[in-house]
């Protein structure tokens, strides 16, 4: 028969066993709370082109302190390829800010990140396509000379062009 000691020992373990099962479950339930919220999100409310001018006109608001993306680019993020060509219209504009620029130039390429299937921190081996289609399209500097960030975007229309023929 266990002693005091042992039997404390061993309530505690299960306690904290069961502490890190309750704490997995309830991840796990906000993860699947989120996703259906955002699936619901946006199902709900169509990426129109109105839409869309709306949160570009947002894209700068309430972003978090360090943070390269807000709200309004995540829910263009969810829009996917539709929302490139205006992400694009504000990286190319010298009137923006350039943290402005960079949200859109963030929000573009997790859509095309996105839309090829590519894991965001992925091992070297598995990026490779992804660095091969950057090096090919442009990166969407977000702080390069007017020229550059217009030469960029010029390639990202004519991939948007030529994949999603439905955007011309």
């Amino acid at each position: 028969m266990p002693d005091k000691k042992q039997l404390s020992v061993l309530f505690a373990t299960v306690a904290s066993i069961l502490a890190v099962a309750m704490a997995v479950a309830t991840a796990r339930h906000l993860s699947d709370k989120a996703s259906e919220q955002s699936l619901q999100k946006a199902t709900q409310t169509p990426c129109t082109a109105e839409r869309m001018r709306a949160l570009i006109a947002d894209l700068d608001k309430d972003v978090v302190f360090h943070a390269d993306i807000s709200p309004a680019g995540e829910d263009l993020i969810d829009c996917g390829p539709p929302a490139i060509p205006f992400l694009l219209e504000v990286i190319e504009r010298d009137d923006n800010e350039p943290d402005t620029r960079m949200i859109a130039s963030r929000a573009a390429r997790l859509i095309a990140i996105r839309y090829h299937g590519w894991e965001l921190h992925a091992d070297s081996e598995k990026n490779k396509p992804m660095k091969s289609w950057f090096n090919a399209h442009g990166r969407l500097h977000y702080d390069a000379p007017v020229e550059q960030r217009r030469k960029e975007a010029e390639l990202w229309r004519k991939w948007v062009s030529a994949t999603f023929p439905a955007l011309r």
